[in-house]
């Protein structure tokens, strides 16, 4: 038997990269991201769960106005009638922003 620290996350990753069925759950989790302003919420997203789910950081990487990346993270919230202070659901997320950009 292998255990997980012997794996590491990229290998868990690629394992779960290559199941159908969390391609799926990721492309159906985002899809209503996909096509808004050409992917500019699902990047934001992105953005916001790699860096800690900080507006300030993510409003840094991405060289806009916290009130820009407020606005676009609420239009996430309601698009994909999520909740972003869950950590659940921010992890739901992350990993199938990290699924989809693997498939993209």
């Amino acid at each position: 038997m292998v255990h997980i620290d012997d794996l590491g996350a990229a290998r868990i990753m690629t394992a779960v990269r290559q199941s159908s069925d969390a391609v799926a759950y990721a492309n159906s989790l985002l899809s209503p991201l996909r096509h808004v302003n050409g992917g500019l919420l699902l990047d934001t997203l992105r953005v916001y769960l790699d860096n800690r789910s900080s507006l300030g950081l993510t409003a840094d990487a991405l060289n806009l106005h916290r009130n820009t990346v407020s606005g676009r993270l609420a239009r996430i919230r309601q698009l994909l009638d999520v909740d972003l202070d869950d950590p659940e659901e921010r992890l739901a997320l992350s990993l199938a922003c990290r699924i989809a950009e693997a498939e993209a």
